[in-house]
């Protein structure tokens, strides 16, 4: 297989111990235009004069920088990433041998939860449906995938989301906790029930009811637009 050359940007990821101010003025000192924090200490700067694509790294003196500004701990130049699409499912069936459909056959899911008759576009006798029930009946529900709502936050108490804290963060207030907090806040639990609530008796079920959600809090309400008809009760 042809192995491709690294393709590096013209952007790099410092690690700078001080505010955003002192960033951007550390970046005017040293010819780096100052671009975003990424989280906490990281930021995002571009090497003014550098091509945006190139097969060789840029040469930064990082002892120099360090010497010149005890704040800076560390620094990498991006890379640029290909992505492959892959077919998991198929590469399951003729690494293993097995057909993977049929090991996930399940009889037909019923479903009890409250509004399940108001949801749209779920039911196989609705027009247009997604056909989540035949993926549903085939064993496919969410089981050992977890997905990550990107939004305001998310309610980790609710009792409709398998909540999973390990992956979840507040980037606004770059603390662990990702609960609304806001009053117009929300939107991330409701985008979490249409990809994941929980299959019981509630209110309503998500596409993946057995998938785990995490709940990054990047957004605050003034973001939101529109309203969303069926929410986490």
């Amino acid at each position: 297989m042809e192995v491709k050359p690294e393709n590096y940007t013209d952007s790099v990821l410092i690690e700078y111990d001080g505010t955003i101010e002192e960033a951007q003025e550390f970046g005017k000192q040293n010819n780096l235009q100052f671009m975003r924090q990424v989280v906490r200490s990281f930021y995002e700067f571009r090497v003014v004069g550098a091509k945006q694509r190139s097969t060789s790294p840029v040469n930064i003196d990082l002892k120099r920088l360090t010497e010149r500004d005890n704040k800076v701990k560390g620094l990498e130049q991006q890379k640029v990433r290909f992505m492959r699409k892959k077919n998991v499912l198929r590469d399951k069936i003729f690494s293993n041998r097995t057909d993977v459909n049929h090991q996930r056959f399940r009889r037909a899911i019923t479903v009890s939860d409250a509004q399940w008759s108001n949801q749209w576009h779920l039911q196989t006798s609705q027009h247009p449906s997604m056909g989540v029930q035949n993926a549903w009946n085939k064993g496919f529900n969410g089981s050992g995938i977890t997905m990550a709502i990107v939004d305001d936050g998310i309610d980790t108490s609710h009792s409709d989301v398998n909540y999973d804290a390990t992956l979840s963060y507040n980037f606004n207030h770059n603390i662990a906790d990702p609960n609304h907090v806001l009053a117009g806040d929300g939107h991330g639990t409701s985008c979490a029930g249409v990809a994941a609530a929980l299959k019981n008796t509630e209110c309503v079920i998500g596409t993946a009811f057995e998938a785990k959600i995490a709940g990054p809090r990047r957004q605050g309400c003034h973001l939101c637009l529109g309203f969303w008809e069926w929410r986490l009760c």
